[in-house]
């Protein structure tokens, strides 16, 4: 079975449908993700964890960590 999870942005794969998703790849099912964004419009946080111009590259990073965490196959950012 193949499974594409198409979310808005970074984090979002994990707060809404990690334990499903995570379940499925379990299963056998191949799980691919589709990001809208790289979460660069997002907060830095207080203190920042990075500079406003870094942040899509860390939460593109974050991504990515998650999604191998959650057994996934493959992961795309649209442009």
């Amino acid at each position: 079975m193949n499974i594409l999870a198409f979310f808005a942005h970074p984090d979002d794969e994990t707060v809404f449908a990690g334990g499903a998703l995570a379940l499925l790849a379990g299963k056998g099912a191949q799980v691919h993700y589709l990001c809208a964004t790289r979460g660069e419009g997002g907060e830095t946080g207080e203190p920042p964890m990075c500079a406003q111009a870094e942040l899509g590259e860390v939460r593109e990073q974050e991504l990515l960590c998650a999604v191998q965490a959650l057994g996934g196959r493959s992961l795309t950012f649209l442009g």
